[in-house]
């Protein structure tokens, strides 16, 4: 076999067929018109070729492919009704300059809809995997490592996104500009920016891993996205930063990142049941307003457990717990602020802050602390 080439292949029992007949007879004998598959044969695949419905499987790795050879090293499109799927098979699609002029194809374009790539890797290319089109495709078990551009990038809606890792690539990891799609079981690691960027609306991030990545580790925009039971550590960012309004983050766990365990820079989010732990700043740091924080818990970071800026307001922050930080546990310098409920002991500076004289229109409720800057704090 050789490089680059491909086969698909259907192997049916004469019993099987009979039966396929029968029940093919059946479904005309009702009325209805049958969705057909293309059948199955070899096909050798070069740079820049497209895949155009049915079942393919890599058997070579393929390339290395160069910008010259076409503006992607492989492309799948399917239908609904005729969908399309690569198995790389263990193989790897692989991107190279071989022409010096610094350009590289994407690895990997998916077209249409309903298309699935699983089970390989895709190195060295401008985007590794681009999904477009209509949407509703899936990729699974693929390792995509050193993108000029993006690892992955979502620009369409209602994918599925498992078990990929993107990895020391000069951008993002996961990059979801589309809307209603799921990221599971993923990881974005070593890359340039951030580990995964979400942009569109109504996406699900769960379970996956950022680290060691130049940004944050998650990087929410959009709106309506929910970021839930994911870890983020050792980023340069934030290890979750929400930027936009109307998103959810709850579950995660921050440890180690420089900028921060949670930065929420927008309004109206809703932040609750996260740790943060071991951060070189701020455990969990709001600038938005009207957020809702609740048992959290933001302990052992070098400077605050929670920090509410002095932009920040109308913010509910309850249950929450701020241990042994290295500055305050719980600081407020935003106003019309309710704190109710929480605990910190055990902290630096003070356990809670407000910086406002007499509290201003901020409200302290029921909290359980050793100090506190000023006796309006409950």
């Amino acid at each position: 076999m050789t490089l680059g080439n491909l086969s698909r292949h259907v192997k049916t029992s004469r019993p099987t067929m009979v039966a396929l007949l029968i029940g093919l007879a059946a479904v005309m004998t009702l009325g209805l018109t049958p969705t057909l598959v293309a059948p199955a044969h070899a096909t050798a695949v070069t740079c820049g070729q497209t895949l155009d419905s049915g079942a393919f499987v890599l058997e070579a790795d393929l390339g290395p492919c160069d910008d010259p050879t076409g503006p992607t090293a492989v492309t799948v499109n399917g239908t609904a009704d005729t969908p399309a799927s690569l198995d790389l098979a263990g193989f790897s699609v692989i991107c190279q300059d071989l022409n010096g002029k610094k350009g590289v194809p994407v690895g990997i374009m998916v077209t249409g809809a309903s298309v699935t790539i699983t089970n390989g890797k895709v190195v060295g290319c401008k985007n590794g995997i681009q999904l477009t089109g209509d949407g509703s495709h899936s990729v699974k078990s693929v390792t995509v490592d050193q993108s000029t551009s993006s690892g992955v990038l979502i620009k369409a809606d209602s994918n599925r996104i498992n078990a990929v890792t993107a990895s020391n690539g000069n951008a993002d990891g996961i990059v979801v500009q589309g809307s209603n799609n799921t990221i599971t079981k993923s990881a974005g690691t070593g890359n340039a920016g951030a580990g995964l960027t979400v942009q569109g609306g109504h996406n699900h991030v769960k379970a996956n891993s950022a680290s060691g990545n130049a940004g944050a580790g998650y990087s929410v925009g959009g709106s309506h996205n929910k970021v839930a039971q994911n870890t983020a550590d050792s980023n340069t960012g934030a290890g979750v930063a929400v930027t936009s309004d109307h998103n959810s983050a709850s579950g995660n766990t921050a440890t180690n990142n420089a900028g921060g365990g949670y930065s929420i820079s927008g309004n109206h989010v809703q932040v609750k049941g996260n740790t943060a732990t071991g951060n070189t700043s701020d455990g969990i740091t709001l600038i938005g307003s009207a957020n809702k924080v609740s048992g959290n818990t933001a302990s052992s970071n070098a400077g605050n457990g929670i920090a509410v800026n002095i932009t920040s307001s109308l913010n509910k922050l309850q249950t929450n717990v701020t241990d042994s930080n290295g500055k305050a546990g719980t600081t407020v310098s935003g106003l019309s602020n309710l704190i109710k409920g929480g605990e910190a002991t055990t902290n630096t500076v003070v356990d809670l802050e407000d910086t406002n004289p007499n509290c201003d229109s901020n409200k302290w409720k029921g909290n359980t602390f050793g100090t506190a800057s000023q006796s309006c704090i409950k």
